[in-house]
């Protein structure tokens, strides 16, 4: 018959930290161009809320455009079928 021990401890080292970073550093976002953007401005704030109304018919709008580019682009793909003869 085998008998299998093991052991097992917990070895815990504590690894010097060669690179120390300082924060503080960072200090100077403030002044920077970055920190003084406003992004709220890149993300449409400036565009009212609209009504439920007005969304309807902001979106059959842009699904009218749509449909007019699908219907420009079928054409264009039918004549340059028959251009190729296909």
């Amino acid at each position: 018959m085998f008998a299998l021990v093991t052991s097992s401890a917990a070895v815990r080292a504590n690894a010097p930290a060669q690179f120390k970073r300082n924060v503080s550093a960072r200090a100077g976002f403030k002044d920077s161009v970055a920190g003084k953007s406003n992004w709220n401005a890149y993300e449409g704030s400036d565009e009212k809320t609209l009504s439920p109304e007005e969304l309807r018919a902001k979106n059959a709008a842009e699904e009218k455009e749509i449909q007019a580019r699908r219907a420009a682009a079928a054409k264009k793909m039918e004549e340059e079928r028959k251009a190729a003869g296909m």
